[in-house]
């Protein structure tokens, strides 16, 4: 995989600015490469937000998007989910990590990824946590490249679940379930040597990997 520019980027509405300047700098502070927009201010003048923060989250391995009444309500956050969303069903490898600060309704675009609640945790434990998400992306990928293996993802896309290619721009087909997904993959690799299905969680995350010799069966 392709080394991105950010580790994390943050997308939230500007009422939310004071908890996530915490939230950044302690990301920061641990190492990581973190997009806030008041770092990259010289970056960001006089260009088109819009086609810009795109660009960005696409050079992202994880976006944390912070969940409020303020991020729900604002037109702007509302069209920027919906692109993140986009971007995690397009690449099987981009993650989104809601955030909740406040009792507001959970926006019905992740009605199928978990969240944390940043009334209920430190910010040291979402620095381990995005930590551990990082890992678990590297991880797979660096499988991948020294095995040179061909890999076929099972992915969340919105309500349904996909079959895509590791690299592929698009998905390879789209299915109802989770378990006719996987079948489908078992399906496409059957007569292909050298090969893995990666079965991820609704969050992006992995649940578990089926080699070549196991392809063959039944779904669990």
């Amino acid at each position: 995989m392709k080394s991105k520019k950010y580790d994390v980027a943050i997308s939230f509405a500007g009422e939310d600015r004071a908890k996530v300047r915490n939230l950044a700098s302690a990301l920061k502070d641990s190492g990581l490469k973190v997009f806030f927009d008041e770092w990259a201010s010289e970056e960001l003048w006089g260009k088109n937000l819009h086609e810009y923060l795109t660009a960005i989250y696409r050079e992202t391995t994880l976006t944390i998007p912070i969940i409020s009444s303020a991020y729900s309500r604002n037109q702007w956050t509302r069209t920027e989910l919906k692109n993140l969303r986009n971007s995690a069903v397009n690449n099987q490898n981009y993650t989104i990590l809601p955030i909740k600060v406040d009792d507001s309704a959970y926006p019905s675009e992740l009605s199928t990824i978990g969240y944390i609640d940043l009334r209920t945790i430190s910010y040291d434990e979402i620095v381990n946590l995005v930590k551990q998400k990082l890992h678990s992306v590297s991880k797979a990928d660096e499988g991948e490249k020294k095995h040179d293996v061909k890999t076929y993802h099972v992915i969340p896309r919105f309500n349904d679940w996909a079959v895509k290619r590791s690299g592929a721009s698009r998905v390879t087909a789209v299915y109802k379930s989770k378990k006719e997904a996987i079948v489908k993959a078992r399906e496409l690799v059957e007569h292909t040597n050298n090969v893995k299905i990666v079965v991820h969680k609704t969050d992006g995350t992995i649940e578990k990997m089926i080699s070549d010799k196991k392809t063959r069966g039944k779904a669990k």
